[in-house]
């Protein structure tokens, strides 16, 4: 199979790049390689007796399937706000909660508090 060729072609590109995860570029580059190497992996998973020759096109094809609906969150912004739906808000640790926008009446009472 594939996967360790795809893993070793992954090593020599970034072999020589050092990261510096504070920064939301690096960590983004960071994330998104693991997120390559995961779905390589899971091309190594597949059992011996399931596995079928392939080019290295249609592998390359799998893994970008199995990377289709991985996403990156956006670095955070500092100075932005961040709005949660009110059934969020018990789990949010923040240290400040705002409360907007709540009509009397609309949300349940709670049966033990």
């Amino acid at each position: 199979m594939w996967s360790q060729p795809l893993l070793e072609v992954l090593q020599a590109c970034y072999s020589e790049t050092t990261l510096n995860l504070d920064r939301a570029v690096d960590a983004g580059l960071w994330e998104a390689c693991e997120k390559v190497t995961d779905g390589i992996a899971r091309l190594a998973d597949i059992p011996g007796s399931m596995q079928i020759d392939v080019t290295i096109t249609e592998t390359v094809a799998w893994v970008q399937r199995f990377l289709e609906k991985e996403r990156i969150p956006p670095p955070q912004n500092p100075s932005a706000v961040e709005m949660l739906g009110w059934l969020e808000l018990a789990l949010d640790d923040a240290q400040v909660l705002l409360l907007s926008g709540l009509h009397d009446g609309t949300i349940p009472e709670s049966v033990n508090a």
